[in-house]
């Protein structure tokens, strides 16, 4: 195994600090979005296919991710959508994702989010599961 295979990106690093990337949900939704960059979808949605959380906690989330930058928030019919920003996110998400891919990797990030994320927050990162990029174009 080299140097490259057991470390973290350090692109991906730079996502997770304060402000941007700094709980699980934030992760996870930030994951979900870079397998579907062109997806835009509401909150109430997302809490159906993630599970675990409830619709105001991944509205927070997302406002917070909309708010840094990492994506982007409309307001259809008074309901709020959201989707990635524009790249150069969508690359460094995908390295993150790849890092999220491999056990090693995956356990560093869960250390970092461990320690920065709020008492009491459940952790739970999985692999990606769907690697199409083109998927919801």
């Amino acid at each position: 195994m080299t140097f490259e295979e057991t470390h973290v990106d350090v692109v991906s690093l730079r996502l997770l600090r304060p402000g941007l990337i700094d709980t699980p949900l934030k992760l996870r939704l930030a994951v979900f979005f870079a397998q579907f960059p062109q997806m835009r979808e509401t909150p109430m949605r997302l809490s159906g296919w993630l599970g675990g959380w409830e619709r105001h906690e991944i509205e927070t989330a997302l406002d917070a991710l909309a708010d840094s930058g990492l994506f982007e928030r409309a307001t259809h019919g008074g309901t709020n959508t959201y989707r990635l920003a524009a790249a150069p996110h969508r690359e460094v998400l995908a390295a993150l994702s790849d890092d999220l891919a491999d056990p090693y990797r995956r356990g560093l990030i869960e250390a970092y989010l461990l320690l920065a994320a709020p008492e009491g927050e459940l952790l739970e990162l999985r692999p990606a599961r769907v690697r199409h990029a083109d998927a919801y174009a």
